[in-house]
């Protein structure tokens, strides 16, 4: 049986919570997200997938982590692989999702009205995103995205 890597978590997560548009594994500006979903109103949701303790813990340096620094979304979930991470450990403007034994469970929600539009909302770093996504899959052929069931017959990847 093949071994779960952090490209199958990403693309688990992105398929099992896309809103209406979801990437894995694409450069931004600042932020790097695993996973990130948009839904039609544009607004966006970030998965960091968590393989191991020290993953987790190494994120908390991050620059795009501090405080004073810009957001390229408007949620944010940690997903573990296993249950490595307590919930007390996280944000409380994080939540936390446990994948085991091929299923995703919501441990924690993230604190606030999430979907308010923020004054440290990164948009451009979301652009750079999607246009860093076009690039690779026209040049790399990275096809790594899916939409919304309902969009299904338009999905090529």
């Amino acid at each position: 049986m093949k071994k779960m890597t952090h490209t199958d978590l990403c693309e688990l997560t992105a398929r099992k919570y896309v809103q209406t548009f979801a990437l894995w594994e694409v450069k931004g500006k600042w932020e790097n997200p695993d996973v990130k979903t948009w839904n039609s109103s544009g607004r966006s949701t970030i998965y960091e997938i968590k393989m191991s303790r020290s993953d987790f813990l190494a994120d908390f340096k991050k620059k795009c982590r501090q405080e004073d620094h810009k957001k390229a979304g408007c949620r944010f979930f940690y997903v573990c692989y296993g249950d490595f991470i307590k919930k007390e450990e996280v944000p409380d403007n994080w939540g936390l999702i446990y994948y085991i034994n091929k299923k995703f469970k919501i441990i924690k929600y993230p604190c606030g009205n999430l979907w308010d539009d923020k004054p440290d909302r990164d948009l451009q770093g979301e652009i750079i995103m999607l246009v860093n996504y076009i690039l690779c899959n026209k040049y790399f052929n990275q096809q790594r995205f899916c939409f919304n069931k309902r969009y299904k017959r338009y999905e090529r990847g």
